[in-house]
């Protein structure tokens, strides 16, 4: 049994219920630096992002009328670093459409503590101006972590003439990254708590 969890999540727009005692909800959206944004909400919410979708690369595909923009909403957003509550993450998980990268750079600071992270990253300009899975991959690779898995999922293109198989495409990927093994062991090496630190690696790995 794993004690003194704190999981915190973020939704401005309070969709999340929650009756876990671990839970901690913030209403804030974030971003690399507090300003305000306009956020897009399309047809398919889950595709709804602070970037307008990419209409000329989206038409190609079966789903397009699913990233079609109902509301555009202006929103005060900030950084992950400005949150004096977060004084230690160990593991980010962020599927946000676009911003990732953003929301990396706004938490510079709590990137030294991370063990690992799982994010969303883009194979197509699904979105204007978005970063692609190159430039996320190259970020993070030189914060000194490393690629574990890559969970893609492709979409079916409206051009027909070829057969199915050929006509997938990949779009996007759940990509899971660690601190590399010489990072970790130099944490461990420095704390004052390393088996804390390896327990938390190994859970997390696991």
């Amino acid at each position: 049994k794993l004690h003194n969890i704190i999981i915190y999540k973020f939704d401005d727009e309070k969709l999340i219920v929650s009756n876990l005692k671990q839970d901690k909800i913030f209403n804030k959206m974030l971003w690399s630096e507090k300003k305000t944004k306009f956020f897009y909400e399309t047809q398919n919410k889950v595709s709804s992002s602070f970037f307008k979708p990419n209409k000329k690369i989206l038409s190609d595909f079966l789903n397009y009328s699913a990233h079609n923009i109902i509301n555009k909403k202006e929103y005060e957003v900030n950084k992950i670093d400005s949150i004096e509550e977060l004084k230690s993450i160990d593991f980010l998980k962020a599927d946000i459409e676009g911003s990732e990268l953003e929301i990396l750079k706004g938490a510079e600071n709590k990137l030294n503590n991370l063990l690992g992270l799982e994010l969303e990253q883009q194979f197509i300009n699904r979105y204007e101006n978005s970063p692609n899975y190159l430039e996320i991959s190259s970020y993070l690779i030189n914060k000194n972590f490393e690629l574990y898995f890559i969970n893609t999922e492709s979409w079916l293109k409206s051009n027909n003439d070829t057969n199915v198989e050929s006509n997938y495409k990949a779009v996007w990927g759940d990509f899971i990254y660690f601190l590399t093994y010489d990072k970790v062991k130099e944490k461990i090496i420095k704390s004052e708590n390393s088996e804390n630190i390896i327990f938390k690696y190994i859970s997390l790995l696991l």
